[in-house]
């Protein structure tokens, strides 16, 4: 390093320290601020939750959580263990807590009475200490309790649920979070009353009313818990009324709800209605309740709304490293202008009009290389959204993609890139079952190669060459095809899964009675688990497959075009590797890639893949992963599961309002690309490096399944 830089590097530095100390936080004259809060004796339950609820509390601090992936509120479960916190810094300019003995006598009263909520009514404060440092102004809190045995539920009774049939009566008793022979908990006490008010309109009593009771035997450690059931008559929907300061028609609203009048009463019926009026994409909230009527067992829907802003216009600016599609090469990146229009109330009916346009400088290399002369591209991408489409809650989309530029599948040849959709989707069973149907057109229609600013030195994938070209292999066409999409989704959160699964299966058939360049059947099933372990860690895993079957194909017999077609059309071919597949490999690079003639040959006809991922929270924000991915994409019409092109790495991931903001490092072990003595894939791609070795490095939003 230079004499001049070494000075610089220290000018930052000192800059940096003085604006760190200049905005510490400070404690005033005379006072003392809080510098640690110590639990003695707190074994059954988890510190923060009990911290939570006190006004004492210690100075924040940088903390990994290992396990945690919420922060705790005071009197909310979970309140037992399940988290390792790892200490590590004070940031400077955080305020200082005050010491106050007031405060803190409050605070001792809440330790018991906190503990006598969990069901240890003879947990005590049995002393506390305050260490203090005079000098630093800063005082230590220590606070001894002594735990006790903990009362246990000896019996349960519901009262008032005589009438009912035996089925209504045995699933209320199933909803009560209370267990015999388990710790009473006033919050599980509580969430039980909700949960049977809840079950109880579940089943069309709309009035019902659950009172309590609680009888402690303090020698015995027992509990006798009663709950007094009112039910009330069964309850029938009647109109629908839609509330709220809004200039949108009333009608689409009242017909998403699919409430009909006369017909039983539901809460889930409510919660379904909600989803459903939140889908039409109009409103920013979405509340519904109903309104019961003193002399009648007819119950109103009250809708409440809040429209989003009809007409939304943005402008920015981007990079984009890699693929906007988990298909595109990870050798191409650009840099681009974002302009962006949306209409949610379009020619009224709530329709939904979004034109989006990405004028580009495409870069044909690797990320941030600019050795070459970029190549001007654009992308238009125009959306619109029917709802209600022959019935309340199918909605039908027609939208299309205009892409120009230098092809991302294939190499640096310039390419008009059109596809056009259209057709109805609808969800059931409040968003567990999805159903569309669409019918697609592509249109591609490719200019001749030319050079994009190539260079004389070593390129592995000889770019360089770009002279070389076989001038008769690119050629116009077009597929259409029918595509059918069926998604089964059990999770228990769409965003951050912990448990549950998901199954997908994606059809499409071109050609045939429809206008084609190929006739083909192309099948891609899918099915995700989440399985949930100590410490808030998740265990995900995936597989999933693909097959190309072509049948037919228009293209002709000249031998330059065998590889379009035996393969099908550029963008509808399978391919793998990248972020959201074997992540050893960069996207269109796994299994079957050949750069031949100044284009990369990929995609293939048979497809599959497995991935297994362990997900460690280490703060609510912050969590880390350790993933193996297998896989692999050939031309051939067989599966190669010899070739599993295995890849293990770790990531990290960062919680954000759009989903977790993701960095992956995938490396590919020497020996466990392939099994058995089989001739290598048809590649002459060299696999990325990362950190030296094989591999490769992703960043994008969202976690990979």
């Amino acid at each position: 390093m230079s004499k001049r830089l070494i000075i610089v590097a220290r000018s930052v530095a000192v800059l940096l320290l003085g604006s760190a100390i200049s905005c510490a936080a400070s404690i005033p004259r005379g006072r003392y601020g809080i510098s640690s809060v110590e639990l003695q004796g707190v074994k059954k339950f988890e510190q923060e939750a009990l911290l939570s609820c006190l006004a004492t509390h210690r100075r924040p601090r940088f903390t990994l959580n290992l396990g945690r992936d919420s922060t705790p509120e005071c009197d909310v479960p979970p309140f037992d263990p399940n988290y390792l916190p790892v200490d590590l810094w004070i940031w400077p300019w955080t305020e200082w807590p005050l010491y106050d003995g007031t405060t803190l006598e409050r605070d001792l009263d809440r330790i018991e009475r906190w503990y006598q909520a969990r069901g240890y009514y003879d947990a005590l404060v049995v002393d506390y200490k305050l260490v203090k440092n005079d000098e630093d102004q800063e005082i230590d809190v220590e606070i001894v309790i002594e735990e006790g045995e903990p009362i246990t539920v000896e019996r349960i009774e519901l009262k008032g649920l005589d009438k009912l049939s035996l089925e209504v009566r045995e699933e209320a008793q199933k909803v009560i979070r209370l267990e015999i022979g388990k710790r009473f908990d006033e919050s599980d006490y509580d969430a039980s009353k909700e949960a049977l008010v809840y079950y109880l309109g579940d089943a069309s009593y709309a009035k019902a009313r659950v009172d309590g009771q609680v009888t402690i035997d303090p020698k015995r450690k027992k509990a006798a818990v009663v709950y007094e059931i009112t039910t009330g008559p069964r309850c029938y929907f009647d109109k629908v009324l839609v509330e709220g300061n809004i200039d949108l028609e009333a009608e689409p609203i009242i017909k998403a709800t699919m409430i009909d009048p006369g017909s039983p009463y539901s809460e889930s019926k409510l919660k379904e209605s909600r989803e459903a009026i939140y889908d039409l994409g109009a409103f920013a909230s979405v509340e519904i309740s109903p309104r019961t009527r003193e002399d009648s067992n007819r119950v109103d829907t009250v809708v409440r709304v809040v429209p989003a802003k009809k007409f939304r216009f943005a402008v920015g600016a981007g990079i984009q490293v890699g693929s906007d599609t988990p298909q595109k090469s990870v050798e191409q990146w650009n840099l681009h202008l974002l302009l962006r229009a949306e209409h949610r109330d379009f020619i009224g009916g709530m329709r939904r009009l979004r034109i989006e346009d990405q004028p580009r400088m495409i870069f044909m290399e690797a990320f941030p290389q600019i050795e070459k002369k970029p190549h001007p591209g654009n992308l238009l991408t125009i959306d619109f959204k029917q709802p209600s489409f022959f019935e309340p809650r199918t909605v039908l989309t027609t939208a299309g993609e205009w892409d120009y530029g230098p092809d991302p599948y294939q190499g640096n040849y310039v390419r008009h890139d059109l596809d056009i959709w259209a057709g109805p989707g609808r969800y059931f069973f409040r968003h567990a079952l999805y159903l569309s149907s669409t019918i697609h057109v592509n249109l591609f229609l490719p200019n001749r190669p030319k050079s994009m600013g190539t260079t004389d030195g070593d390129d592995s994938r000889a770019t360089s060459r770009a002279a070389e070209w076989c001038p008769n292999w690119l050629q116009d066409y077009y597929v259409t095809f029918i595509q059918h999409s069926i998604q089964v989704d059990l999770r228990d959160d769409m965003r951050r899964p912990r448990s549950g699964s998901f199954y997908a299966l994606t059809i499409q058939h071109a050609g045939y009675f429809l206008p084609s360049y190929w006739d083909y059947l192309r099948v891609t099933p899918e099915a995700r688990g989440y399985l949930p372990l100590p410490l808030r860690m998740v265990l995900a895993g995936r597989v999933r497959m693909g097959i190309l079957l072509i049948s037919d194909s228009q293209i002709g017999d000249d031998p330059e075009l065998q590889e379009l077609r035996d393969y099908g059309p550029i963008r509808y071919r399978l391919r793998g590797g990248g972020s959201n597949s074997v992540r050893g490999y960069n996207p269109n690079t796994l299994g079957d890639t050949v750069w031949e003639c100044g284009r990369l040959y990929s995609g293939g006809l048979r497809q599959w893949e497995a991935s297994l991922e362990l997900r460690v929270p280490l703060t609510v924000d912050l969590g880390t992963v350790v993933f193996v991915d297998v896989g692999d994409v050939t031309i051939e019409e067989v599966f190669r599961f010899y070739y599993p092109h295995t890849t293990v790495g770790f990531g990290f991931r960062y919680d954000t309002i759009v989903g977790p903001l993701r960095f992956d490092f995938g490396f590919l072990p020497k020996g466990l690309q392939t099994f058995g003595e089989f001739d290598p894939p048809k590649s002459n791609l060299p696999p990325g490096k990362i950190f030296g070795l094989d591999g490769a490095f992703h960043i994008t939003i969202g976690e990979a399944f």
